[in-house]
């Protein structure tokens, strides 16, 4: 991405990849930091059980689309629009490949996360005509409050402090939206 000649929110979106690739290589006070979260969240079902309960909940606000996360630093914002947009490029060009290959009644599966399927369902249907015919729900994250011994009351604070949280984010947006306007 860094190399690529592109727009400004290209070079912003590769200033916070290069970041992002500092703190998941493990060379920052940062990483050294989510190493421990994350060691310590492993060393406990509950709190696995904890960690995707939160992933859903976030997930569904979104409704399955980061770009609705209008309160997000412009930055991260940006970043996130070049990855998935880059990516979908690729697989794209990869999909393009395949299908040439491929007898014409057969089928191809693109294994891919929420974030990236309302570029990719755009981009089928621009640049390769595809319509949808039906849809498949598959179940990606699941998590058995009995057995993670997870309470409906510790179940419904994790969802209500996931939405005041999106809450918050939507509401700051808003201001600073009604403040830029005046």
């Amino acid at each position: 991405m860094a190399k690529q000649p592109g727009s400004t929110k290209e070079a912003g979106a590769a200033e916070g990849f290069e970041s992002l690739l500092e703190v998941m290589q493990g060379n920052s006070l940062w990483s050294g930091l989510a190493q421990l979260g994350l060691s310590f969240l492993s060393s406990s079902p509950k709190l696995q059980a904890f960690g995707k309960l939160a992933l859903i909940e976030m997930l569904g606000q979104m409704q399955g689309d980061p770009q609705r996360l209008q309160g997000l630093p412009p930055q991260i914002h940006d970043l996130l629009t070049v990855l998935i947009q880059k990516r979908n490029e690729k697989v794209l060009r990869d999909l393009k490949v395949a299908a040439a290959k491929t007898a014409r009644n057969s089928s191809i599966a693109v294994f891919y996360g929420t974030g990236h399927m309302p570029d990719m369902e755009i981009r089928l249907r621009q640049q390769l005509n595809y319509r949808p015919v039906e849809q498949i729900w598959l179940t990606a994250i699941s998590v058995n409050l009995a057995e993670s011994e997870i309470s409906p009351a510790e179940w419904g604070f994790i969802r209500s402090l996931i939405r005041r949280q999106f809450e918050v984010i939507k509401n700051k947006a808003d201001r600073s939206r009604a403040s830029s306007s005046d």
